[in-house]
């Protein structure tokens, strides 16, 4: 049976919350939500899933260090520090060279999930799926409003867009 693996993206740059987040103290650090950071809320919604061993947390090579004093409990190998600021494939990539084989479940450290139970369900279900199907399955919530605030799917093209400006 294959184990499931979780890779947190964290490579934000501080630009999206300015003034509050800096490229010293990105988003994912911030307490946006009052119940810890984000990046710390994302690995906490991943209890029962996963163990500690099997976190991988990808940040940029000057976030390593705060990365690995905000989550003590990963493996500090487990937190990998991208020798070059790229996008979301490269980190995704990047992700996998380091957490090998198995179900791996890539998430970032920046989203919202108000009903933790619902997502630790939903998110059982993708590895059952996953699992079964030897397949790539996907996440993600109905918009109700379009925005470039985030990557979209181009209808038209079917190409993945990465947050425009």
């Amino acid at each position: 049976m294959s184990t499931f693996k979780a890779i947190i993206l964290a490579g934000g740059s501080g630009e999206r919350f300015w003034p509050l987040s800096t490229s010293e103290r990105p988003k994912q650090f911030l307490n946006v939500f009052g119940n810890g950071s984000l990046i710390r809320q994302s690995v906490s919604r991943l209890k029962g899933l996963v163990k500690p061993k099997d976190v991988f947390v990808i940040t940029s090579k000057a976030l390593v260090a705060a990365t690995r004093k905000e989550l003590p409990e990963i493996p500090r190998a487990n937190i990998v520090g991208e020798p070059m600021r790229r996008d979301t494939g490269a980190a995704v990539a990047l992700g996998v060279a380091a957490a090998g084989t198995g179900v791996l479940g890539f998430f970032p450290s920046d989203q919202l999930a108000t009903n933790p139970v619902r997502f630790r369900k939903t998110v059982r279900t993708a590895i059952a799926r996953a699992k079964r199907t030897k397949s790539i399955v996907t996440i993600g919530i109905r918009p109700d409003h379009p925005t470039t605030l985030f990557g979209y799917v181009d209808p038209k093209s079917g190409t993945f867009v990465e947050k425009p400006n």
